[in-house]
């Protein structure tokens, strides 16, 4: 378990496709311990905690977005889906 003051919300991305509207928040900590729980089975099958060197290449398209807005510099992921969003006030820092 980790406390939600220990808990940095770095990003969150609101977006629409298709007619969906999602929203995706990306958050860090340094204090995780334990293995995630799942508390909605029925949308999510696993949680786990990565280093950002070890973040996987295949993830869910919305996540892959959210952490591109983080790290614009990192390769863009390997995700089908995927997505690159400007960052308001920012200029593009790559095109695809």
């Amino acid at each position: 378990m980790v406390p939600a003051t220990a808990v940095r919300v770095l990003a969150v991305l609101v977006d629409g496709l298709n007619g969906l509207t999602r929203v995706t928040a990306a958050a860090v900590t340094e204090s995780a311990t334990g293995r995630p729980r799942v508390t909605e089975p029925n949308k999510i099958v696993h949680w786990d905690w990565f280093a950002r060197a070890a973040v996987p290449s295949a993830l869910f398209p919305p996540s892959a977005s959210v952490l591109d807005c983080l790290w614009p510099e990192a390769e863009p992921p390997g995700t089908a889906g995927f997505r690159h969003y400007g960052l308001l006030g920012h200029a593009p820092t790559r095109l695809r």
